[in-house]
């Protein structure tokens, strides 16, 4: 086992922090034990937050006497990092990074490690250390860590259950109501597979552990799937959690930038086009990028969605997800997860997809693509950089400019705000969705899809009815007795369009989607012309 580089962490006296994450039962408590007993000549402090009415990570490293006198060993009580308490870890690895050695003039600790509950999602612990400029002075995240049950993959991958549905909540300890509800809202309606990926795309270091207990092919097929999920993290096969610590502790490994850019298909958008061979061999892995500039049709885009995910759409408001098909009395989930499987496998196994896509009659939102296994997610949170209000472009000719439009089409990206046709303009509008999974029938996915976009007729008609409304808008404005005072005037023309009798668009009527927000009547930010990751 190779030595950690104390010296290496000398220039920055800041505390390095490992944040573990995994599934209840991967074996987080195993690496616990297994650092402390390998951990050399390092001070470890350790900060565990795990399930349970009694604490049984902490009772077990407390009688395995591996924690020395000099060390600390801090438990979170009431509350999870994955919910309402994330501000008393922050307090915590605060207080812990102040701590001095008793004798020399340096920090106590030369590292901490922070062991998250079972569905705490690495990204949002990460960012809370990032948004918090005291904290920022005094620890850095230095590596995360996610142990995976590979014996478990496959079935954790294929499940539909919610985090709440397989257990993952039992024993999670809230001072209030209120708290446990913020927990099942934030977290525990999320999908095993869903925070399976999260804990998996975000990371640093993944730990395959149990691989003993995995058949080779599972095991194999476990690594590749990591592989193509995270293809910067390094992922280890391991035996009871006995990784190299160097692998662990004191890596300097982690960087905001690159840990959120490391997902799978975050790569392949960035090397869509490139030339570069983005395929991984062994078992058939595949990945491509679907971009066309044509917009969906909802209800067609809606049936396939339906017909080969259990699909859920996320409220834009609430963050929470609504299950579609859930009416239906004669499927229970089990059920429709077997049908979704059975209709997709003719693409062969998709395994990730995600990216953004265009509705026709939905001109301004961007859509959210999101599936891991068989569990598919839409939703809407930004606009369209083509939409936003003209004193958010950027001036022409400035390296702002150029990134706000490096997404227009070519003829496009030079034209003026007020020189770009509102109906036929595109713009940023488009669809890009990366795919990812074994043996990918690429052309059936892509003719599918094709299937499912809008017909020259079908756009034309839309764009005929766009153009109306932007008559009756320009008639309706010129009818406004000016008075040269501009903000008078603009109101008047506001009051004067509001009143015109709403005309709904011709795909309306068959738009089986919820409502996504109006940008129109929310307040401005400049988030909110930026594409979501």
């Amino acid at each position: 086992m190779a030595a950690m580089d104390l010296d290496a962490n000398k220039k920055d006296d800041r505390l390095p922090v490992t944040i573990l994450s995994g599934f209840l039962g991967a074996g987080k408590t195993t690496l616990l034990k297994h650092m402390l007993t390998n951990r050399g000549g390092v001070r470890v402090a350790l900060l565990v937050n795990d399930v349970g009415a009694v604490n049984l990570d902490e009772k077990l490293i407390k009688e395995s006497r591996l924690v020395r006198a000099n060390e600390k060993l801090v438990e979170l009580t009431n509350g999870c990092i994955c919910c309402t308490r994330r501000d008393d870890l922050l307090r915590e690895v605060k207080e812990l990074s102040e701590l001095r050695h008793e004798t020399e003039d340096k920090r106590r600790f030369d590292c901490l490690v922070v062991e998250s509950t079972g569905v705490s999602d690495p990204r949002s612990v990460a960012q809370a250390f990032a948004t918090d400029e005291d904290l920022a002075t005094r620890a850095r995240l230095d590596t995360l860590v996610t142990v995976v049950d590979a014996s478990a993959f496959s079935e954790n991958f294929s499940s539909v259950n919610t985090a709440m549905e397989a257990g993952m909540h039992d024993g999670h300890d809230h001072s209030t109501k209120e708290e446990e509800e913020a927990c099942e809202d934030a977290v525990m309606s999320e999908n095993v597979v869903d925070l399976l990926v999260s804990q998996v795309e975000f990371a640093d270091t993944i730990l395959l552990n149990k691989s003993d207990l995995a058949t080779p092919s599972r095991l194999k097929q476990a690594r590749i799937t990591c592989q193509k999920l995270n293809p910067r993290a390094t992922v280890l096969e391991t035996t009871n959690s006995a990784a190299p610590l160097d692998q662990l502790l004191l890596t300097n490994r982690f960087d905001f930038e690159a840990t959120s850019t490391a997902a799978g298909w975050v790569q392949s958008l960035k090397q869509a086009g490139s030339g570069r061979d983005t395929t991984l061999g062994g078992i058939g892995f595949q990945n491509f990028v679907y971009k066309k500039r044509t917009p969906f049709h909802p209800k067609r885009l809606h049936d396939f969605l339906a017909e080969h995910f259990v699909f859920y759409e996320v409220s834009s408001s609430t963050g929470e997800s609504s299950e579609e098909g859930s009416a239906d009395p004669e499927k229970t989930l089990e059920q429709r997860r077997a049908r979704a499987a059975k209709n997709s496998k003719k693409f062969g196994t998709l395994l990730r997809s995600k990216g953004w896509f265009w509705i026709g009659n939905r001109p301004v939102g961007i859509g959210e693509w999101s599936q891991a296994g068989v569990i598919g997610r839409l939703g809407c949170n930004a606009q369209w950089r083509i939409t936003a209000p003209e004193e958010y472009w950027p001036e022409q000719g400035t390296p702002e400019r150029a990134k706000f439009v490096e997404d227009f089409p070519d003829d496009e990206k030079d034209e003026d705000y007020e020189d770009l046709d509102q109906v036929t303009a595109i713009g940023d509008r488009r669809n890009e969705i990366v795919f990812i999974g074994i043996d990918l029938e690429r052309d059936k996915l892509e003719k599918a899809l094709d299937a499912c976009l809008l017909t020259t007729q079908e756009w034309m008609q839309h764009q005929q009815w766009h153009q109306a409304q932007v008559d009756r808008i320009e008639a309706a404005e010129a009818k406004v007795k000016l008075t040269g005072d501009e903000e008078v005037d603009d109101a008047a023309k506001r009051a004067a369009v509001e009143a015109l009798p709403e005309v709904p668009a011709p795909l309306d009527s068959v738009d089986p989607f919820e409502p996504w927000p109006d940008f129109d009547d929310e307040e401005d930010d400049e988030e909110e012309m930026e594409m979501g990751d």
